[in-house]
């Protein structure tokens, strides 16, 4: 299938005209905004009272979630006292301590629990030597 040479001159022109095109030539108008004090005000209030509303969006939210702390370290110092912790450590007894946790309050589920150990680090030299892969 050979093309003419009148087909191949309108082809060449095809080309020459989407290499001059403004899109090629990086030449297409653009939005070119000024800042004025009037806009960058509207602008910032505008974003202001959005976020504002975000916020108090999440405060609310964050408000009605239910939290309660119960520490129950001093039902379970009886245990250690008299037992004695480094006794415990030696002899690698592990004594159980049982805590009721009592909420005085109906709440909405789901509920999750959670306990903290203070002056604990997981990622400590000792900890660290100390576990057992079994």
């Amino acid at each position: 299938m050979d093309t003419t040479k009148e087909e191949k001159d309108r082809i060449k022109e095809k080309i020459e005209k989407l290499k001059a095109s403004k899109f090629k030539q990086q030449t297409l108008p653009a939005w070119r905004p000024e800042p004025t004090t009037t806009s960058t005000m509207l602008t910032f209030g505008l974003f202001s009272i959005v976020f504002f509303a975000i916020g108090v969006l999440l405060l609310a939210k964050s408000d009605e979630i239910f939290e309660d702390v119960a520490e129950y370290g001093a039902y379970c110092d009886d245990i250690n006292a008299s037992k004695g912790v480094l006794n415990k450590m030696l002899t690698g007894k592990n004594e159980k301590c049982y805590v009721n946790i009592v909420v005085d309050k109906d709440v909405a589920g789901p509920v999750f629990v959670y306990y903290e150990l203070d002056n604990f680090y997981q990622n400590h030299r000792r900890y660290v030597k100390s576990r057992s892969n079994s």
